[in-house]
């Protein structure tokens, strides 16, 4: 099964950023590697050198934008990972994730969604799996919790919260494929922008291999 081996947050709480980097880490190769970034006000093209964007998904009430980033395959060794932004943003935050399995690690499903009201959801994916790491990832520009995360109805393994910016992210490990979104409570109704990505493990889920044995059929010999 698929592990998160480590995560590693960064927000900062003002106006006019061009930069924001999650702090030094040190990944092993071949892990995957997933990152949220969310900014404010100023709409901005967010890139991060050796990751593939996902689907960015705004609030337009509140200006807030929320998108993953991945690196199916990273180089070992030690990287600080930096989301830029072109032009200069509002408060932005970054959470990183590194996850191991036994296996080459793909995209498998992708949905976003914005909306107002006290629970927030990405939308429905078609995760193939069978074996994989689901995420979703919050943003918003106010004051708000969240709770009772979930992926497809069920509870993540783990949260993150940047509480200094309001982004949350949560992931969960599945064993197979699923429909269903990344969601969770607000405990007060407000304007929300959700993205939820799912990965697979190639392999993974597996059951037993067998071998094929053949019989021959001997004839009853008359003496």
């Amino acid at each position: 099964m698929a592990t998160i081996v480590q995560e590693s947050d960064n927000g900062i709480a003002s106006a006019g950023q061009a930069s924001i980097a999650a702090g030094s880490l040190t990944f092993t190769a071949g892990n995957l590697i997933a990152a949220f970034v969310k900014h404010e006000t100023v709409s901005s093209t967010i890139t991060i050198t050796g990751f593939t964007p996902g689907t960015k998904q705004v609030n337009p009430l509140t200006n807030s934008w929320g998108q993953w980033f991945y690196n199916l395959s990273a180089t070992g060794g030690a990287l600080n990972i930096t989301a830029n932004f072109s032009p200069s943003t509002d408060y932005p935050s970054i959470l990183v994730y590194e996850i191991n399995a036994s296996g080459a690690w793909s995209l498998d499903a992708e949905a976003t969604n914005n909306g107002t009201s006290a629970a927030t959801s990405s939308g429905s994916m078609t995760v193939a799996g069978p074996e994989g790491i689901a995420f979703g990832g919050f943003a918003e520009g106010a004051v708000v919790t969240i709770s009772s995360a979930l992926i497809n109805g069920a509870a993540a393994d783990r949260t993150d919260t940047v509480p200094n910016n309001f982004t949350v992210a949560w992931a969960k490990v599945h064993a197979s494929g699923f429909t269903g979104a990344a969601s969770a409570t607000i405990n007060v109704s407000t304007d929300w922008a959700c993205c939820g990505i799912a990965f697979k493990v190639a392999g993974g889920g597996g059951g037993p291999t067998y071998r094929s044995i053949s019989t021959m059929r001997v004839p009853n010999l008359i003496m």
